[in-house]
């Protein structure tokens, strides 16, 4: 079956992740303003493209059923229950989580037709699994297969980060990678000569994809996945820390950054959206960071600091 609802631009993470943690197994987006976008572009009928703050996507999410037929069901209600909450949190109007039976679509390797080699910085190319991609000279390359983990390299994001590791990551420092998805980022800071990678995530799907995607690249012996607390599995000190999380998260680990972070040493931070960029600015100054550079990219904020 199927779970589908149409969310402001701004919660496509959030709302990703209510589904991810009811149980989906995927997750499709229908972005009628790119269409809208094109349309204006290519018919130039003078129809005003919306707004990013304004924009709806339709998010579908897919869940597996079971031979009773209630799984589904199950885990649609457990997401019913938590985006309902999440559009009080927002003070958004409330609206049905319409639930349907699948159309024979393949929806398992559908969404694999529009992730390509991707250049996301300076040097770091994405590559899916199932693509074969020749780098160019000085270009290094991230092979990913994401399963049901978050990171294909598309997302703001995930790209910003991999563009703050580029141009703040010593030579072989010690890195840790909070709420690693599928990976990318530690896989990308290894590639990137690193010395080392802890990288941590609470889900256990996304632990051993990403632990796949470290054999698959070749950085075994560089890059160690661990399934926890974002933070229990950190010990010792770091050279560079990634958390490409939520604001809410980022600065609960403001504190323990005293402790795992060395004096100079680099926090790199995203998935910030647009409406919370100011408190972690203001955060991470009163912690006596300096910050080196922010990107916005849409609604979402990046930061790379120094401490």
């Amino acid at each position: 079956m199927q779970a589908t609802a149409m969310i402001p631009a701004y919660l496509e993470e959030a709302a990703s992740a209510v589904f991810w943690l009811a149980g989906c197994e995927g997750i499709f987006l229908e972005d009628p303003y790119a269409l809208q976008r094109r349309q204006w572009e290519e018919l130039s009928q003078g129809v005003k493209p919306q707004a990013q703050k304004d924009r709806i996507l339709v998010m579908s999410a897919v869940f597996s059923d079971d031979e009773l037929g209630q799984a589904a069901k199950t885990k649609i209600e457990t997401s019913r229950e938590a985006f309902a909450s999440l559009l009080v949190l927002h003070r958004l109007p409330q609206q049905e989580l319409v639930g349907k039976p699948l159309t024979d679509l393949d929806w398992r390797n559908e969404w694999k037709k529009f992730f390509h080699p991707t250049k996301v910085g300076a040097k770091t190319v994405i590559c899916p699994s199932w693509e074969a991609y020749e780098p160019k000279e000085g270009e290094i390359v991230v092979t990913i297969d994401p399963g049901l983990a978050f990171g294909t390299g598309e997302h703001a994001t995930t790209t910003m980060c991999i563009r703050a590791i580029e141009a703040w990551l010593p030579s072989d420092a010690r890195v840790a990678d909070i709420g690693t998805g599928s990976g990318i980022l530690a896989i990308a800071s290894a590639k990137l000569g690193a010395k080392s990678v802890t990288a941590v995530d609470c889900d256990e799907m996304a632990v051993r994809t990403a632990k796949q995607n470290v054999i698959l690249n070749g950085v075994a012996d560089q890059v160690t996945v661990s399934s926890g607390d974002l933070t229990e599995r950190l010990s010792g000190l770091y050279d560079v820390i990634v958390a490409n999380i939520v604001a809410d998260v980022i600065l609960s680990l403001l504190n323990l950054l005293d402790v795992n972070l060395i004096q100079g040493g680099i926090f790199i931070a995203s998935g910030i959206i647009q409406a919370r960029a100011e408190a972690v600015r203001q955060a991470l100054v009163a912690h006596k960071f300096v910050i080196l550079n922010e990107e916005r990219q849409g609604e979402w904020h990046a930061f790379a600091c120094k401490r």
